[in-house]
């Protein structure tokens, strides 16, 4: 019988990791453990975001492949509105990713404290800023181009309100790459495999009837908000076959008869997201991101600094 495998510890609050020191624990999920850490040289500091692979996991080549796919594909994607990616290394035979410092909150989070109350802190004007801001970063991570220039066909495949960051200065970012599909990824989903949240979905995913691409984000986006200016799910079962039954058939209702005085092109726009054909759907996200723009200019509080306030 082989000896067991001794896993080596999670960095502890003082610990340096490389050249990063740990300042203490942020979120610890499932696959990865989040630090805020501190980057000191001389009179030099910066606080940072250190996303660290599970110890257990250290020794399973797709979990690290996964892990490291993730800092590849958002490391590629410069935009004000998608999370940066600084720096990738390994700690105790773990990997880890260094990114920027978030201060704020997911639309998740914020949702859950306002989605009953009947004077939500979340305007029409600041959700129009919401979907134009992450609808903008959707669109130049599918149009980022590799060294030799071509597109490498990223797709987000995890957008829903869990991976909308608001910041508290109103600033909104796409985050968390980890399921991503991207030109010269090394993990592959495996035959039957459906990734990201089942309310999300969009059909082509459950079915296999078309390519996952742009598109299929588009679906999601639109899925997030309908149900963020509904205040209502939209798709989600009391189980998973009666979800993914809904995703596929289910009417969507005209978001206009739900929420009086949402703009008309916005429910318009969230509506063709909502095609069940790909085709059918708008061609891009900066299409989405113009409509959901121009609806916040028109907006008394359609502003990052309404917003952040």
């Amino acid at each position: 019988m082989s000896p067991a495998r001794v896993l080596s510890p999670l960095p502890r609050l003082g610990d340096w990791v490389d050249r990063y020191q740990v300042l203490g624990e942020i979120a610890h999920g499932g696959m990865a453990v989040v630090y805020a850490v501190r980057r000191r040289q001389g009179s030099f500091q910066k606080l940072l975001a250190m996303k660290v692979l599970l110890p257990h996991l250290g020794s399973e080549r797709r979990f690290v492949n996964m892990f490291l796919d993730e800092a590849r594909i958002a490391a590629l994607v410069h935009h004000p509105h998608v999370v940066q990616v600084f720096d990738v290394g390994e700690h105790n035979g773990s990997p880890f990713i260094v990114m920027e410092y978030l201060r704020g909150r997911s639309l998740h989070a914020v949702l859950r404290r306002t989605w009953y109350v009947p004077e939500p802190r979340l305007t029409q004007g600041h959700l129009y800023r919401i979907f134009a801001d992450a609808a903008a970063g959707l669109f130049a991570a599918h149009q980022t181009r590799g060294a030799d220039g071509q597109l490498l066909n990223i797709v987000h495949r995890d957008v829903s309100p869990h991976n909308l960051h608001l910041g508290y200065d109103g600033d909104v970012k796409v985050v968390d790459f980890g399921i991503a599909i991207a030109n010269g990824r090394v993990t592959q989903t495996r035959t039957g495999e459906v990734k990201g949240k089942l309310d999300y979905v969009a059909p082509e995913q459950i079915e296999r009837s078309f390519p996952v691409d742009a598109r299929t984000d588009l679906w999601a986006l639109g899925v997030t908000a309908f149900q963020t200016f509904a205040r209502q799910r939209l798709f989600r079962g009391d189980s998973e076959a009666q979800t993914l039954w809904s995703v596929l058939n289910q009417e969507v209702p005209p978001l206009g008869a739900l929420v009086p005085g949402v703009d008309p092109d916005v429910s318009g726009a969230i509506a063709r997201c909502l095609r069940r054909k790909p085709w059918e759907r708008p061609d891009d996200a900066q299409e989405i991101a113009d409509v959901f723009a121009r609806a916040a200019a028109r907006s008394d509080d359609g502003t990052a600094a309404s917003l952040a306030a």
